[in-house]
């Protein structure tokens, strides 16, 4: 099951211009004047359908955009999981979506499934560069051959920058209100695998936590953590066992104008260690 979000689509590539003189510039619907919204989306779509109206959630959705054709994998759990779920025993649904993109920014996204007999999930929406805006979905069920529309409401999401390099911090332990500094060293996959998944791999190490009693750094190794969208969450074992020591969970800031670089500049991150002693806590990790 893919990792569920916890806020989800973002920014969408800015327009591309192109100089030169009029015989040799590219038209308003040439390739390179239609955007690449490649990369890791977080949207939030906010129902407007009673009885969810008001209700949110969150879609995390990998889309990998080539002259204007786009497709990609989303996870979420729609508002409407009583009557709209895909044929599963699971809350989430994981709709494969195929869709357009415009050299003016408008995009439109339409599911596909295999049996044909789940609900479908459209999207349409607009993007001013790194954000997604004026959008709206609707999940339509088709049941003993006639259609209704389940859910429906607005949509807006932020493209999400990759996670790279060393991020460094400290966390306030939420029993004891003692701080702890951490490092985590962190690489992502470049794209997505063919199921939608993202992954990281690195490590991360603690120094002055009370359960390691010690102020020398513990690390632990993190190994293949999938998501999409915003947040992640690592389950750490023991080495050579299955003993659960530590679940890291987290979100990723967006692409934007405060951060120059194309990797995440801060990471919210939230732990809980199984150790010795029991601790959690939270704080903030920034790209060193």
């Amino acid at each position: 099951m893919k990792l569920r979000s916890l806020s989800i689509l973002a920014a969408l590539a800015g327009l591309v211009g192109c100089g030169g003189s009029p015989g040799n510039s590219p038209t308003s619907g040439s390739p390179a004047n239609i955007p690449n919204i490649t990369g890791n989306w977080e949207l939030l779509e906010t129902s407007t359908q009673a009885p969810y109206t008001g209700d949110a959630t969150t879609v995390g959705v990998y889309l990998a955009s080539t002259e204007g054709a786009v497709a990609g994998d989303a996870s979420f759990a729609p508002v409407c999981s009583s009557v709209c779920l895909w044929p599963s025993n699971d809350t989430n649904i994981d709709p494969y979506l195929t869709g357009t993109i415009d050299a003016n920014g408008n995009v439109a996204l339409t599911s596909q499934y295999p049996d044909g007999a789940a609900p479908t999930f459209d999207v349409t929406a607009k993007t001013s560069g790194t954000t997604l805006e004026d959008g709206t979905y609707t999940i339509t069920y088709t049941s003993s051959g006639s259609s209704s529309v389940v859910d429906r409401g607005t949509v807006t999401g932020s493209m999400i920058a990759p996670v790279n390099g060393t991020y460094a911090g400290t966390v306030v332990s939420s029993t004891s209100d003692k701080p702890m500094a951490v490092t985590a060293t962190l690489s992502q996959t470049s794209a997505a695998d063919n199921l939608g998944y993202l992954y990281l791999n690195g490590s991360v190490a603690f120094t002055s936590s009370s359960c390691f009693g010690s102020t020398v750094p513990v690390s632990f190794p993190l190994t293949k953590i999938n998501f999409i969208g915003n947040s992640f969450q690592a389950d750490v074992l023991a080495p050579n066992s299955d003993i659960l020591i530590l679940v890291l969970t987290g979100t990723i800031s967006p692409v934007g104008s405060a951060s120059p670089s194309t990797n995440a500049q801060t990471l919210t991150v939230g732990y809980t260690l199984y150790y010795d002693c029991t601790d959690s806590g939270y704080g903030t990790l920034t790209l060193q």
